[in-house]
């Protein structure tokens, strides 16, 4: 029996859907739980230590209530997706660190950095980069958006997709004005002078040095 995929989307809406139907659970009214599940959506297909997860979460809290509220969120956010014992697991836990299953769950912004890595390695045939470029493009349909409450690990995050796709547009400019493909590389240039703006030096400079430091800890899993 084919097991039902949680599908994540972050990038300009949030949704959330299982075995393609929409889950409109009531548990995701707390901004905790909807809040979990983002943070570990964005470590994917790695995983994030609890006290690390904690800390981010509940740093005002004394450590005792902080981990009481752990516990309680985790199971919330378990019953929201659907995870029952004996069924599909979409949420592991392994010594004190927790992650998403990544057979069981897709996530755009994890796809988001796929893509983009195989845009930087030059992979395949032309047709094959060219089809890259454009899923590149479709895949940001804007920042994370996923509650009211300004939140400093999302905007770090923010800023970094803007980053990316800014680059993923030059490296787009760039390749198809080597094929001589005229009118896709204006729209490519026009993307990337839309999203580079703002950008300031040493913002680029501080991004890609944590780009080099993320992906040193911890490579992408790049099957699709």
């Amino acid at each position: 029996m084919e097991i039902p995929k949680l599908e994540i989307t972050l990038l300009g809406a949030f949704s959330l859907k299982l075995g393609g139907t929409e889950i409109m659970a009531k548990e995701f009214h707390r901004s905790k739980v909807k809040t979990m599940l983002v943070y570990l959506a964005l470590e994917m297909p790695g995983s994030i230590h609890r006290e690390n997860l904690i800390d981010r979460m509940w740093e005002d809290l004394d450590h005792e209530h902080a981990i009481d509220n752990y516990y309680t969120t985790g199971s919330l956010l378990r019953k929201a997706i659907g995870q029952k014992k004996g069924g599909p697991t979409y949420i592991l836990t392994k010594r004190d660190c927790v992650s998403l299953r990544p057979e069981n769950v897709t996530c755009d912004v994890h796809r988001f950095y796929q893509v983009f890595h195989r845009i930087l390695r030059e992979e395949g045939s032309i047709e094959e980069r060219k089809l890259d470029f454009y899923l590149f493009e479709s895949l940001y349909r804007g920042e994370i958006q996923y509650c009211p409450i300004v939140d400093p690990y999302i905007a770090g995050e923010n800023r970094r997709l803007r980053f990316f796709y800014a680059s993923g547009m030059q490296k787009g400019y760039d390749f198809f004005k080597s094929i001589d493909d005229k009118a896709a590389a204006a729209f490519f240039y026009y993307r990337y002078t839309e999203y580079d703006e703002g950008i300031s030096d040493l913002e680029r400079d501080t991004l890609s040095l944590r780009t080099l430091l993320k992906d040193m800890q911890q490579p992408l899993m790049l099957s699709m």
